[in-house]
């Protein structure tokens, strides 16, 4: 018994840890409106939510609003060489 509640709690810390390291968030828009983001927030994010139409005003973390609410997502590449996506979540994307 000991074993299993060993297992549960090293699964639950683990579980725990992850969801923290992919932590997504939002900068809260002038308009009301979201930008939402992934990772840690830095200045070329904030940048690239201005091109969505968004003046940040702050930011929220986790991310829980209503889809109609969110401007666009900001995505950066780990590569300093890649340029950011903007993704527009009102469009569909083919895979």
């Amino acid at each position: 018994m000991a074993k299993v509640i060993t297992l549960v709690l090293s699964l639950l810390i683990i579980v725990t840890f992850v969801s923290q390291v992919q932590a997504d968030g939002c900068y809260i828009c002038e308009s009301g409106k979201y930008v939402k983001y992934k990772g840690d927030d830095k200045e070329n994010k904030r940048r690239d939510a201005a091109t969505c139409g968004c003046r940040v005003m702050g930011t929220m973390n986790p991310c829980k609003v209503k889809a109609d609410k969110i401007l666009c997502s900001v995505k950066n590449e780990t590569l300093a060489q890649e340029k950011p996506v903007v993704t527009d979540p009102k469009k569909k994307v083919k895979n």
